[in-house]
């Protein structure tokens, strides 16, 4: 037989790869259908404050709003692909997108990151939507800001892209109170899934963080007041004054943790980490001092309180390895009668654990401190000291009366 002739059954083997090859070439090409990238069909994102509008607070680099979550350089998004699955942590890692960097574009009016992502899309036969023959292809993402494109000093330890479970951060409080971090994080939007075109994916982001000293408050109480009046009239003053001097705030806190940015509530979920210590940081307030409280004259008598603003200190807000976390407030005042007599100094401290005011030991919170100087000197255990023959005490502020706690939404 010639070798350019072929035999039937030649001839048939030769039909049956061909149509073997024609069907795999419209197999991939279905199996590619829908995957060309559509700009309808872009991963597109959003983002707000769960408080935004509703409070807000004076601590250095706090992140109050949605514009101030734009100026501080937007926040980082880590993506999980499930495809048919749902979002189970023991089997996932950030593989879609991994510290991707969203942030606010004025040009565009928008939050854009480049490259740009896309809805995965595709058609099968298991499990196909009934009604459009599409199988699910779920992305689960989470996020926290600001965002950081390498570790620094507070957010300092990232979870790495190939690790499974759920991604992480870690957290230190700067030494230095005027660069601190306010730390977000965003509630998880799991199992998504391309629904409509044009679709966003709104990323509403929570306080990691509580805030302690936001403001400060000092006024003489009352019964300081009424004792001061009595010695008016028993020694005949012409004029009295007390003026605090000096305030200071000493904060003992958790220095470092584990932030998760998977919960199943909205609140942060802060994790043990090895070698958790304490930091001391120290404040001296020196906002409007010295301060007259308490004036009299032969005239008139005033009492004004002084409040220090534009101050407050971030916290973890979780006791970890069960360091107690506390703050320590101390003034120091003196209190000048008849006007020309040398004045006498007087100092009080008090210490309160930040976890015994429930509400203002929660994230997204910040403590402001009401305190009064009070006292008479009847307590026998209190040191005091001499004006004009009359003992004052020095001696601990009664918690029940002389200090009080606010809690406000940030």
């Amino acid at each position: 037989m010639d070798a350019m002739q072929c035999t039937f059954e030649d001839k048939l083997k030769i039909s049956v790869v061909y149509i073997a090859a024609c069907l795999l070439f419209a197999a991939c090409a279905n199996d590619n259908e829908g995957l060309e990238p559509s700009p309808e069909d872009a991963v597109v994102f959003t983002a707000s404050m769960a408080d935004d509008g509703v409070g807000s607070t004076r601590a250095f680099n706090a992140i109050n709003s949605t514009n101030a979550l734009k100026d501080a350089g937007g926040f980082g998004v880590y993506a999980c692909y499930t495809g048919l699955y749902r979002y189970l942590e023991s089997n996932v890692n950030p593989d879609y997108m991994y510290n991707e960097h969203v942030s606010w574009s004025e040009d565009k009016d928008a939050w854009v990151y480049s490259p740009v992502k896309y809805w995965p899309n595709g058609k099968g036969n298991i499990n196909p939507n009934i009604n459009t023959g599409e199988i699910p292809h779920y992305v689960s993402f989470m996020g926290y800001a600001p965002y950081r494109s390498a570790p620094d000093v507070c957010l300092y330890r990232f979870s790495t892209q190939k690790e499974k479970g759920n991604p992480w951060l870690e957290y230190r409080l700067h030494p230095d109170v005027n660069s601190q971090v306010d730390l977000l994080y965003a509630r998880p939007l799991l199992d998504q899934k391309k629904q409509a075109v044009n679709e966003h994916l709104l990323m509403i982001f929570y306080h990691a963080l509580g805030c302690i000293g936001d403001r400060v408050t000092l006024r003489c109480g009352g019964d300081f007041v009424t004792w001061l009046q009595e010695q008016w009239t028993a020694h005949g003053y012409t004029e009295m004054t007390v003026q605090l001097t000096k305030v200071s705030l000493d904060y003992t806190l958790t220095e470092r943790g584990r932030l998760v940015l998977w919960n199943e509530t909205d609140d942060p979920n802060w994790q043990l980490q090895d070698g958790t210590t304490t930091t001391v940081r120290s404040v001296t307030l020196t906002e409007g001092l010295p301060a007259t409280l308490y004036h009299r004259t032969t005239e008139q008598e005033t009492v004004e309180p002084w409040t220090d603003t534009g101050h407050g200190v971030f916290f973890i807000p979780e006791h970890l390895y069960g360091h107690l976390q506390t703050a320590q407030i101390s003034i120091e005042f003196t209190v000048t009668v008849s006007g020309g007599e040398e004045p006498l100094s007087n100092a009080r401290t008090h210490t309160f654990t930040l976890s015994d005011y429930p509400q203002g030991y929660q994230h997204g919170k910040h403590l402001y401190i009401n305190a009064w100087i009070g006292g008479t000197g009847t307590e026998p255990e209190v040191e005091g000291f001499l004006i004009d023959g009359v003992q004052m005490a020095t001696g601990p502020w009664e918690q029940a009366e002389d200090l009080e706690h606010e809690v406000y939404n940030w």
